[in-house]
Order: C-alpha cells, then structure tokens, then sequence
C-alpha cells in the first residue's frame, strides 16, 4: 500500500500540528520573558533619558 502525495501533506502536516500544539506553552512562555525583558528595557532606558534631561 503506497501513499500519495496529498496523504503524505496530510500526515505530515497532522504530526506537526500535534508536536506543535505540545511545545506551545513553552513558546508562549519564552515570549512572554521575551516581552517583559523588552518592556523593561525600554522602560529603563526612558528614566535613564530623563533624569538627563532633568540634570541638563
């Protein structure tokens, strides 16, 4: 019994979804450390521009 094409796609694609859905609440977890860092970065970097302003 040989697969074609499409039932190859389709199991192909059926076996990433499932692997996918197992590994998303490590990547939603990475991108929310990823934000934090980000904002927090950001936010650092504004007290750092104004307290310069300030001394100026």
């Amino acid at each position: 019994m040989m697969l074609s094409g499409s039932e190859l796609v389709l199991l192909l694609v059926i076996v990433i979804v499932t692997f996918a859905f197992h590994k998303l609440p490590q990547i939603s977890r990475g991108m929310a450390k990823l934000r934090l860092r980000f904002d927090k970065g950001i936010a650092e970097e504004y007290i750092e521009v104004v307290s310069r302003e300030k001394e100026d």
